[in-house]
């Protein structure tokens, strides 16, 4: 409870000083205000226990100058994503464990333009939403349930990313960090 009061705390005063103009930032950044970007990405490692997932999401570039670092052009997006990740689990003598988890996030991104004469975009990201997980079961025990009811629960999640554009539309886009995945890789296509 006193991490989040403590967040929150933060985030009201540097929305205050934003808002007052005290902390606007020079240049251009990547994403600017008004920007969309959509596009999707294959999740690998620690993908709730599967070896995969898939993830389809967008952002909204809104508020440029958020937290200036002296000659680093920065914004901020807010989006939000939806992921997929499924695996079966095969035990000879009892049967076959299914298992999905479905997750809604919604995503604070906050981007730096680092690499100013590169068409690279950077970025570090806080997301929370809701993993909605089920199981099935499909094998010979006589009193096994045949599925679960979905369960899961509140997720949160952490990360970096990168997008590099090889024209202003289309960027390919790696991201390192907690949820839908640890490595996150695909594309996003700015509209």
């Amino acid at each position: 409870m006193k991490q989040m009061l403590l967040i929150f705390s933060a985030l009201l005063i540097l929305t205050t000083t934003a808002h007052a103009g005290l902390m606007d930032g020079p240049g251009n950044p990547y994403l600017s205000n008004g920007d969309f970007v959509v596009g999707g990405k294959l999740a690998l490692i620690g993908v709730w226990g599967a070896n995969a997932g898939f993830v389809l999401g967008g952002e909204y570039g809104f508020k440029e100058g958020f937290l200036s670092i002296p000659n680093f052009p920065t914004s901020l997006g807010l989006g939000g994503s939806i992921g997929y990740s499924g695996y079966t689990q095969s035990f000879v003598t009892i049967g076959d464990y299914s298992y999905t988890n479905f997750l809604i996030l919604i995503t604070g991104y906050y981007h730096v333009h680092l690499l100013k004469n590169v068409p690279i975009d950077t970025y570090a990201m806080l997301n929370i939403g809701v993993n909605i997980a089920s199981s099935s079961y499909e094998g010979n025990l006589p009193n096994a349930p045949k599925s679960s009811n979905p369960h899961g629960g509140l997720t949160f999640g952490s990360g970096i990313g990168a997008r590099y554009y090889f024209t202003n539309k289309l960027s390919a886009v790696g991201e390192l960090g907690f949820g839908m995945g640890v490595i996150r890789l695909g594309l996003d296509f700015r509209i």
